[in-house]
């Protein structure tokens, strides 16, 4: 087995601080030099159950080994998943996940048998956007509004697009983690209510439609 220190997949205390991010040119900035909005992304995977913690533990090295860790990515255990680990990116323009991101990893995950869905747990893709790439609280506000119309529409239940459950609850709400936008007081805003896929261009999808969403909420409606 390996040690703690060798381990690929990290413990979730030791996710990374986000002093920098990453801009259109792959290069890394400090958030002191911040001009844009900034975007990341958690994706928790299921892996093969074993019969013991230990061998579960060792299964999921070899997944997270197979898909490799590309700079912009890191692996951590969610006590949320009873196996399985999530793979969380460092902020990054939009320009970048669009353009210059290595999203190969979609398909080694894929390949080695790990699985998504929306009901298990915690499990799913959430977006998470630098509460400076919005003009003040009023805008979160808007924003909030506007993708909670989306998901409460009638076409909702139509829509592989947005997701509905116990763990993105399509409320509007300040002290609920599981709200389908969630507003961090100090950090992000995270939303959580977007079908997870292994689709880099769905994935890009959803990102072009936050940015938009930031942008069509800027003004007082």
């Amino acid at each position: 087995m390996e040690t703690e220190e060798e381990s690929v997949i990290q413990q979730f205390h030791q996710k990374f601080n986000a002093n920098y991010w990453f801009d259109d040119n792959g290069k890394l900035r400090k958030l002191s030099e911040f001009v844009e909005p900034l975007f990341g992304f958690e994706l928790e995977l299921l892996t093969q159950k074993t019969d013991n913690e230990d061998s579960q533990s060792f299964y999921d090295e070899c997944v997270a080994n197979y898909i490799g860790k590309p700079i912009h990515l890191g692996f951590y255990h969610d006590g949320a998943l009873e196996r399985g680990f999530e793979i969380a990116s460092k902020p990054c323009s939009l320009g970048l996940l669009l353009n210059g991101f290595d999203w190969s990893f979609l398909n080694r995950a894929q390949e080695c048998g790990a699985q998504i869905g929306t009901m298990i747990g915690e499990m799913g893709f959430h977006v998470h956007i630098d509460r400076r790439s919005f003009t003040d609280d009023s805008h979160i506000k808007r924003f909030r509004r506007e993708i909670l119309a989306q998901v409460n529409s009638p076409d909702c239940e139509k829509s592989d697009w947005f997701t509905k459950n116990a763990y993105c609850k399509p409320i509007e709400a300040d002290n609920d983690k599981y709200c389908a936008v969630n507003v961090h007081p100090d950090r992000t805003v995270e939303v959580r209510c977007l079908v997870p896929t292994f689709s880099e261009s769905r994935i890009k999808e959803y990102l072009r439609y936050l940015n938009e969403t930031i942008n069509n909420t800027q003004g007082d409606k």
